[in-house]
């Protein structure tokens, strides 16, 4: 079974289908043993929870791909040939799921793009392994750079990159854990969150493409390249904090449970820091209790309305819009993949705008 692709990405559909196609072949190298790596095909949507509807190599979501579609288009832009930089395309995306595998099970998520999580069908056990398997697989795919023709010294600085982005995003993920015990978490804290957590792997896909294509030459350019990695990475965290909260599963593909969950992102922070004494309090409360009813989840939606949590997000995010088109120009990219760049900026923007009506129903 397939879905439809995101009308705000139909322009960007032909990449998004050579991530997709790259990917499955490369994760069919795998086979032994096979009921463990059919857990990763899962995952990724190649294969179906039933044994009879599985195999046929189909997605059963829309798979936005975004970290390795920046890359890709970054490539193709400064290359005219994405193909010496697939092992990098692909390796970006593994890690990123990684990271989501690992996120589902200490979030105590049990739905991803409107499926199970892979924790919640085969194990938290399970889950931790597939997650280490696809980091692991990540660094093997930096190393078939070397096959690819790319230069020793541009290896090692994608590798050195490749760690360093790695071990910012757990640093992030703590802060995320930490977060969850407290009530006093500034905006500031926030962002220096999210930066590290979410922004980090953009900018560093960002800044690898450029890497491979640019060798040793142009170091502002590059540094150009993070710049808008960091500021689209941020932009993306932002819309989803939206979604997570006013978003519906046929808009994310999964439950709507933040508040359910109690996570501190920026809405809820903003309130806590905006909120009446009153209604601080009883946030406070609600957020301390042992878990959230429906009207709990209610009297939550009432305090944000009341704070304008939803327009004070709104304006962050096109401050960051405006911030990750800024950024994008100065890399000097053509027009052609500058439009193309865009279209993702874009995306991030417009899958909230549906959001406005639906908020004020509150």
């Amino acid at each position: 079974m397939s879905c439809p692709h995101s009308d705000e990405l139909s322009i960007l559909k032909p990449y998004i289908e050579i991530i997709d196609k790259e990917l499955l072949n490369f994760l069919s190298r795998f086979k032994n043993p096979e009921e463990y790596y059919n857990t990763l095909l899962y995952h990724f949507g190649y294969r179906s929870f039933s044994q009879e509807n599985s195999g046929n190599g189909a997605h059963c979501f829309f798979a936005k791909r975004l970290r390795p579609l920046m890359c890709l288009l970054i490539s193709e832009s400064l290359t005219e040939d994405y193909h010496q930089v697939i092992p990098l395309i692909l390796g970006i995306e593994l890690m990123h799921n990684a990271s989501l595998i690992h996120d589902d099970i200490q979030d105590r998520d049990e739905v991803r793009w409107g499926r199970p999580t892979v924790w919640k069908l085969f194990g938290i056990e399970q889950g931790i392994n597939c997650g280490d398997t696809l980091q692991a697989m990540a660094y093997g795919l930096i190393l078939e750079l070397y096959d690819k023709g790319i230069k020793e010294n541009v290896v090692r600085k994608v590798l050195e990159v490749s760690s360093q982005i790695h071990r910012t995003v757990v640093e992030g993920q703590y802060l995320d854990l930490m977060f969850e015990n407290r009530t006093d978490i500034t905006e500031a804290e926030y962002f220096d969150m999210i930066e590290r957590k979410t922004a980090a792997p953009y900018a560093g896909a960002a800044e690898c493409a450029a890497l491979l294509a640019y060798e040793n030459k142009y170091p502002e350019r590059v540094e150009a390249y993070r710049q808008f990695g960091l500021q689209l990475g941020i932009l993306f965290q932002l819309s989803d904090d939206i979604l997570g909260i006013w978003g519906g599963i046929e808009k994310t593909g999964k439950t709507p449970a933040d508040i359910r969950n109690k996570k501190k992102t920026l809405p809820v922070i903003y309130t806590f820091n905006h909120a009446s004494p009153d209604s601080r309090e009883k946030l406070i409360q609600l957020y301390d209790s042992p878990q959230l009813s429906d009207n709990d989840i209610f009297q939550v939606l009432n305090i944000l309305q009341e704070t304008g949590a939803y327009h004070a997000c709104d304006v962050w995010i096109k401050k960051y819009y405006q911030e990750t088109l800024s950024a994008l120009k100065k890399t000097e990219i053509s027009a052609s993949f500058l439009e193309k760049l865009s279209g993702i900026a874009d995306y991030c923007l417009n899958r909230i705008k549906v959001m406005t009506a639906a908020k004020k129903s509150v």
